[in-house]
Order: structure tokens, then C-alpha cells, then sequence
């Protein structure tokens, strides 16, 4: 059953409802939803334009975002309450602020964009996805510009690796054995001793 969401402003004179599952929850910190928010990001969630019915009247602004595309964002003329945000890059979609929700206690962000315009006091979540940049957009496929790791990933790697090197020759030789173990058939791509094998795990991801 899809999910019911209720929200509105502060007031009262605005009130929206939608009933879809939402498409995706992120936390932007771009600078203009740092100031659009007054906060360190906006907390939104996105969801198909035509499932979300607003009884009210909102007011908008407009400006052209870091993406270089214009961005709108629907706020209550009476108490100010930020409501909507919408996009060029995805006419199709709205994105609610979570905090007008009803029961903002639904609100399950699954990544960061923007992080690039992250304030140094804004805590995030490493356990969500990051994105340099904006949301990537399923519909630009392999062409998407790839985002870099961030520091807590490139952290993870070099501590693993670190705890790695002291076995490392024994490690990749483990290494290949679980993978011949799950992949055969890549095996006859492989030739003769792995302990002798110049292809070596360890050295290959060494920077």
C-alpha cells in the first residue's frame, strides 16, 4: 500500500497531501538550502509531482542553483514556513520539506548531496550515501559524472589495507582462492602460481 503523507506550514493555511511512496530522502547542503533553511541542509523528501494535492496558496522564489538550473522553492505568504522545492533538472518531481510533515519522525534520509557545501559544523550521518554534487539521476546512466570517495570511505580503505599489509602476499593468495571459489570460470585467466604470480592484490590497490 503506498505511503500516506500529511503535511502544512506553520499556520495552517497551507496543508498538502500525497499518496505515493516518496522516490528518494536526502539532506541537501548546498548554500542556497542552507539559506532557504537557515539551517546546515534541507531535510526533503521527493516525490512524484502529480501524487501531491496542496490546499493553499504558496508563494515562490526562484534562482538558478549551483547545478545551473533553475530551482523554486513554495513557501507559506502568511508565516513564511518553507513548503516545496522544485527543479528543471526534474520537472516531474517536488520535493516536500520534512519538517512541514505532520510526522516528520517518517523522514529516513539514504544520502548527503552537496557535501561540497558542507559547513564545518554540520555532523553527518557516515553511514548515509555521499554526493559531492547534486542527487544523481537514474536516468543519465553510466554517463553521470562519478562522484569522489569521501573521507570517511578513503579513511576505511587505508585502515583496512593497513591491517593488510603485513600479510599481504598470503592475503591475495586467500584472496584469489575465494574468488576462483565463487567465479571459476575465471580461473583459466589466471596463469600458473598465485604465490609466484606477479598479479598481486596488495600492490595493485597501493596508491
Amino acid at each position: 500500500m503506498p505511503q500516506k503523507l500529511f503535511g502544512g506550514c506553520a499556520c495552517g493555511a497551507v496543508r498538502y497531501e500525497c499518496y505515493t511512496d516518496p522516490l528518494v530522502m536526502l539532506n541537501c547542503h548546498c548554500r542556497d538550502c542552507q539559506q532557504a533553511s537557515g539551517s546546515a541542509y534541507a531535510a526533503i523528501v521527493a516525490v512524484p509531482k502529480p501524487a501531491v494535492q496542496i490546499r493553499g496558496k504558496l508563494h515562490h522564489h526562484k534562482i538558478v542553483g549551483q547545478t545551473g538550473r533553475a530551482t523554486e522553492r513554495g513557501f507559506c505568504p502568511s508565516c513564511g514556513s518553507p513548503i516545496t522545492i522544485t527543479s528543471e533538472r526534474r520537472p516531474d518531481v517536488v520535493g516536500l520539506q520534512a519538517a512541514s510533515l505532520d510526522d516528520p519522525s517518517t523522514y529516513k534520509p539514504v544520502m548527503d548531496v552537496f557535501i561540497s557545501s558542507a559547513q564545518p559544523w554540520d555532523n553527518m550521518d557516515p553511514k548515509l550515501q555521499k554526493h559531492t554534487h547534486g542527487y544523481p539521476d537514474p536516468r543519465e546512466g553510466s554517463n553521470r559524472r562519478r562522484d569522489p570517495m569521501t573521507p570517511h570511505q578513503i579513511d576505511l580503505v587505508q585502515s583496512s589495507f593497513a591491517k593488510v599489509a603485513p600479510i599481504a602476499d598470503a592475503a591475495a593468495v586467500l584472496f584469489y582462492e575465494r574468488l576462483f571459489e565463487i567465479a571459476p570460470e575465471v580461473r583459466p585467466l589466471f596463469h600458473g602460481d598465485l604465490e609466484r604470480s606477479p598479479i598481486n592484490l596488495y600492490h595493485i590497490r597501493r596508491p
